[in-house]
């Protein structure tokens, strides 16, 4: 069973991880036909329970219009938990940069 056969049924349970999954595969087209439209619907559904990756997603969404208008004011919603789902440019495990 591929994801695509197998993530609608758990996605449509509820499931947050199933959902910014699915709207990935909308996303990008991956094992299923791309529809920016569906992306956003799963990204949403995914987003108000905390996904952080949902959220980000969405929140490129609202600022670039795609499958659903732009909107400046969800952009800032989402955008505010975009800035925390991205990752810092150091990752901690680095450790410092300090020569000793």
């Amino acid at each position: 069973m591929s994801g695509a056969e197998y993530l609608p049924g758990v996605a449509e349970s509820g499931d947050a991880l199933a959902q910014a999954y699915l709207g990935m595969m909308y996303d990008y087209g991956r094992g299923v036909e791309a529809s920016p439209e569906l992306a956003v619907k799963w990204y949403t559904l995914a987003a108000v329970q905390g996904n952080a990756f949902a959220q980000y997603r969405l929140g490129t969404k609202y600022e670039s219009g795609e499958g659903v208008a732009r909107d400046y004011g969800e952009l800032h919603w989402y955008g505010q938990r975009r800035s925390r789902a991205t990752p810092s440019r150091k990752p901690a495990w680095r450790g410092s940069t300090k020569k000793a």
